[in-house]
């Protein structure tokens, strides 16, 4: 044999030989727009010799480097582990949903040397292929957000430029005062899913951001897009109806001004005006009865104990008459 020849034939068992020391299956599940994706990956060890510190690289997922338990295979041994894609509604187009796609790859210490290989996927016939990636649904639900730093000054989401936050709060309530929340996953999108138990009042559903849940350095800041509490529309709504924004700046001059209220939602029975120092206030429910009434001082309202849910709250002295929309944990 020509040493050219032999040198050729060497290479190609060596490849073939490095594809057939891990069996590494990946499965990705339908996913929503504000969730997540479930990842499962399977790894397999199908060499003759033991394969010590299997790591996972998967760029896509919330834990993008993952040390496998046990992270040593005897030769036939199988190990499991799961991962999180968290999806933003960036790739949005419109009410159709849309695909995804994603690879990763596991590596490991086979004698001496280190070995990679990447994951097989699923495509979206169902086929399982070799060094492939795996493909999976996104759908948008009916009820979706962004919240985010208004990093460029516009007044509106950008992609890709603004700051979004993640695990921030949405306290989602009925006009009957039954509570639930929902919460911004990594990428800073959020969608609400409403109990099947309150779904006879969706209509009348209203989400507040809970500002305290932000990171410390935001939770000052103004609300400059969007209003909170606002209605949470049904059945259908996009998802820049319910985009959030905020900065460390007013939007306008009028905005230092203006009469606003803290905390939203109310911790206890105290309440905090801007811009408003004294008259009187009157406590109304979303179906418009009046449920307390009493005076503004220094300020501040003190109400008699209310119950969690919505209200709308109207202030009034002599120069103006001013409506907040109020929710009470």
């Amino acid at each position: 044999m020509k040493l050219s020849q032999f040198l050729l034939f060497t290479l190609l068992t060596v490849f073939a030989t490095a594809q057939n020391e891990l069996d590494f299956d990946m499965d990705v599940t339908y996913g929503r727009v504000g969730g997540y994706a479930d990842v499962t990956y399977t790894i397999t060890n199908i060499s003759n010799n033991s394969i010590n510190s299997l790591t996972i690289n998967h760029t896509d997922v919330i834990n993008p480097v993952l040390t496998l338990n046990p992270s040593t295979l005897v030769p036939g041994a199988t190990v499991s582990a799961t991962g999180k894609i968290a999806i933003s509604g960036d790739r949005f187009n419109g009410s159709i949903p849309f695909l995804g796609s994603t690879q990763a790859s596991v590596s490991g210490i086979l004698n001496g040397n280190t070995i990679t290989e990447l994951s097989d996927g699923i495509d979206f016939q169902g086929n399982r292929v070799d060094d492939s990636s795996s493909d999976y649904q996104i759908s948008t639900p009916e009820r979706i957000g962004v919240i985010y730093i208004d990093d460029d000054g516009d007044g509106a989401y950008t992609q890709g430029t603004d700051t979004t936050i993640s695990n921030a709060t949405i306290n989602l309530s009925d006009q009957n005062g039954n509570m639930f929340s929902v919460m911004t996953n990594e990428t800073g999108w959020w969608y609400a899913e409403i109990p099947s138990s309150m779904l006879n009042t969706a209509g009348d559903f209203f989400g507040t951001i809970d500002q305290i849940s932000f990171p410390t350095a935001f939770t000052n800041y103004f609300l400059i897009d969007g209003e909170s509490p606002f209605p949470l529309a049904f059945p259908l709504a996009l998802p820049f109806d319910y985009a959030h924004g905020y900065s460390d700046q007013p939007a306008s001059i009028e905005d230092v001004n203006k009469i606003s209220a803290y905390p939203i939602p109310m911790t206890n029975n105290t309440l905090y005006l801007n811009n408003f120092e004294a008259g009187s206030a009157h406590l109304y429910s979303l179906d418009g009865k009046e449920i307390w009434k009493g005076n503004v001082e220094d300020g501040t309202i003190k109400f008699d104990a209310i119950n969690s849910g919505f209200y709308i709250l109207k202030i009034m002295s002599d120069q103006k008459v001013t409506t907040i929309k109020l929710s009470k944990k």
